[in-house]
């Protein structure tokens, strides 16, 4: 697929009923290597400080652990990141905010998922929109807000390494409180310490070039327990 190739109406269909797309090859191979190369600008910058300092899994072999904000921090800014999200992300999230959203797409943030070394990264399910009240108590008190972002919020994962299989989710729980048997998961997993076996859920994999959209309300984490290299916008 090419850069602001549109999306079919089954993906568009697939993101609403499951909570999430995969798309193949959304962006090319030289936009990869642009964003990569405006990512490292940024560590040897920050390395050299001559930008905002940031966290380091391993300075030395240029490994960040998570990064905040690109478009908050002057010193992080670059203009591939602006020319990626108007010609490669915007008309394919045009495409998925719900019918009737006649303000256009407006950007929350933009950050960058990051391991390696052999840190491990264990995070624990959740939900980004919609609240996730451990006693169960999902339906009676959280609706309202989800209701407020359904279909309304999108949000993405782009990998930049080879072999990104980090992000687990649940497909379709964007659009329902928990089960049982997943608030019993979330108990489980919510320090993040061992895996939790979550019904449903499916490990997303992708190379660099594919993107994931993914509803804000859907039961997520990310999961990396061997530290493998992640560089995911």
């Amino acid at each position: 697929m090419a850069a602001t190739t549109r999306l079919t109406a089954a993906q568009v269909q697939q993101f609403h009923d499951q909570g999430f797309v995969i798309v193949r090859g959304a962006f090319s191979a030289a936009r990869v290597a642009r964003l990569r190369q405006a990512v490292e600008g940024i560590l040897a910058r920050a390395s050299a400080g001559e930008a905002t300092a940031i966290s380091w899994i391993n300075e030395a072999k240029q490994l960040p652990a998570r990064m905040g904000d690109f478009m908050a921090d002057p010193s992080h800014f670059s203009l591939e990141f602006t020319d990626w999200l108007a010609e490669d992300a915007i008309p394919h999230l045009q495409q998925l905010i719900a019918n009737g959203e006649t303000r256009g797409v407006r950007h929350c943030r933009f950050q960058m998922l990051a391991g390696g070394d052999g840190q491990a990264y264990r995070q624990g399910w959740h939900r980004d929109q919609r609240f996730v009240d451990p006693e169960g108590h999902f339906g009676a008190v959280c609706d309202a807000a989800g209701a407020a972002f359904r279909g309304r919020c999108v949000e993405w994962n782009a990998p930049l390494v080879e072999g990104d299989s980090f992000f687990n989710c649940v497909p379709g729980s964007h659009s329902r409180p928990n089960t049982d048997e997943e608030t019993a998961a979330l108990l489980q997993d919510r320090d993040a310490v061992d895996s939790a076996p979550m019904p449903g859920a499916t490990v997303v994999r992708m190379e660099p070039g594919d993107v994931c959209y993914f509803d804000a309300g859907m039961l997520h984490r990310g999961w990396n327990p061997e530290g493998r290299t992640r560089w995911t916008l």
